[in-house]
């Protein structure tokens, strides 16, 4: 489980301000969180408690309904007793109250949802002792996504998306701080209507805050200052982004910069698309036969036309036709031709002789 640990920096000013050991139990808060919009999805309600080990504290969740199905417990840390996410939705109520105790420095509670209704409501108190000088305990509440990432987005001054905080000073109420969206109507009341945060690339962070909506920001591994989902050529660093024509790849991993339509030179160079017509994996500007497929090119005459398109391909180029047969090129018919006219002269000049007797 994906752990948000705080160390109560919100509680400092609380430790500064008393002066004195105290004891008290906090009055109890009801939460009312409203999940219409996110019925029939995954997620967890988790309650962290953060503690200074020198005040012994722990928080009870009370009166616990849902509509929801719920999944299996998954804590952390210090002690939780009851049963209050061992009963599935509309099987039955949780036990009357959970427990956190504060055995460790990190304790923590996931209430699993296997699938959100349209409520949840719920109690939480805390038996609240202070040991002045100390930081105090907190309690820190999330929504949370099933794979740990913040369901919902809140506006935490820490950055981690916690709805409320609880600060256990010793004070009957406790110093506690409600974050938007979440509400506090009544001192006794918090309020929140949910609406899943939008997080296109799923890093946890909301795309108003994230600098780069396609990945996670912390993946950077040209080491640029600009992570790997927004960078133009994320294996060499260009901080400067320089994209002369305006392609996908910067200029620096762009072996075409003034050819939008290329990345790589190819077979055919920059500025010359490397078409393949007759769809052999050889573009048109290299085949010899670019409207025959032709694979493996084979030239067997040499003419540079491939034997797939050229007729006669053991003598000229071109079809047999022109020479009557396939494999004799021109030069092997000039005796035949020659021989051909002499002959034609010859019986002329005989039969010009028997004319005249």
């Amino acid at each position: 489980m994906t752990q948000f640990p705080r160390r109560a920096i919100h509680c400092l000013t609380a430790a500064l301000l008393m002066a004195a050991a105290s004891t008290a139990s906090a009055q109890p808060i009801t939460v009312t969180l409203d999940t219409t919009a996110v019925a029939g999805t995954s997620g967890k309600l988790v309650f962290d408690f953060t503690s200074s080990n020198a005040n012994a504290n722990l928080i009870t969740i009370q009166n616990f309904t849902s509509d929801a199905v719920l999944g299996l417990p998954e804590t952390q840390g210090g002690l939780v007793t009851g049963d209050i996410i061992l009963v599935q939705g509309g099987m039955g109520m949780p036990a009357a109250s959970t427990t956190i105790e504060d055995d460790f420095f990190f304790n923590q509670l996931a209430v699993v949802f296997n699938s959100f209704g349209s409520q949840v409501t719920f109690q939480f108190s805390a038996l609240s002792n202070y040991t002045p000088g100390a930081i105090p305990d907190e309690l820190a509440f999330f929504i949370l996504r099933s794979d740990n990432k913040p369901l919902v987005f809140s506006d935490d001054p820490l950055g981690s998306h916690a709805l409320f905080t609880l600060c256990i000073d010793g004070t009957p109420t406790g110093n506690l701080m409600v974050f938007p969206p979440a509400m506090q109507p009544a001192a006794d009341q918090i309020m929140l209507v949910v609406v899943a945060g939008v997080d296109t690339d799923g890093d946890g962070i909301p795309d108003e805050d994230d600098l780069c909506t396609v990945g996670d920001d912390a993946v950077d591994t040209d080491e640029d200052g600009i992570s790997d989902g927004c960078d133009n050529c994320p294996f060499v660093p260009n901080n400067d982004q320089a994209n002369n024509d305006g392609d996908s790849a910067g200029d620096v991993c762009d072996e075409c910069d003034s050819d939008p339509n290329k990345i790589v030179v190819g077979a055919c160079g920059c500025d010359m698309q490397e078409t393949d017509d007759d769809g052999d994996g050889v573009a048109n500007c290299v085949d010899n036969c670019p409207q025959n497929a032709n694979p493996d090119q084979v030239d067997s005459d040499g003419d540079a036309m491939g034997d797939a398109c050229d007729l006669g391909d053991t003598g000229m180029m071109g079809p047999c036709g022109m020479c009557g047969t396939c494999g004799a090129g021109l030069s092997s018919f000039v005796p035949i031709i020659l021989f051909s006219v002499w002959r034609m002269r010859r019986s002329g000049r005989i039969a010009r002789r028997f004319r005249n007797r």
